[in-house]
């Protein structure tokens, strides 16, 4: 039996808002709380929530200096699509 269940996701970022609202429309999913410091969307088994860090400096992958703070591989049927849509949204995507 499990001892405990995924309740959250959080991701640091320097802006909550444009953050969650990428997630938000990227998944279909919607926000359900807005602060100051950070902003919940609800995903169907777990909550991701941009949290605004201090000073936060953003990953340059794959560069480990800052480090990166969070890995998501998401599905899609359309890789192509998926991609123009993310980038629509806000994305944006590796040189690598």
């Amino acid at each position: 039996m499990a001892v405990a269940r995924l309740g959250s996701i959080t991701l640091d970022c320097a802006e909550p808002e444009p953050l969650a609202v990428f997630w938000a429309e990227m998944l279909g999913r919607t926000i359900v709380v807005t602060e100051e410091k950070h902003i919940i969307v609800r995903l169907p088994q777990v909550f991701l929530t941009a949290l605004r860090v201090p000073e936060y400096q953003p990953p340059v992958w794959p560069e480990e200096v800052p480090p990166k703070q969070i890995h998501l591989d998401l599905a899609v049927d359309d890789l192509d699509d998926a991609q123009e849509q993310a980038v629509r949204l806000g994305a944006v995507v590796s040189p690598y």
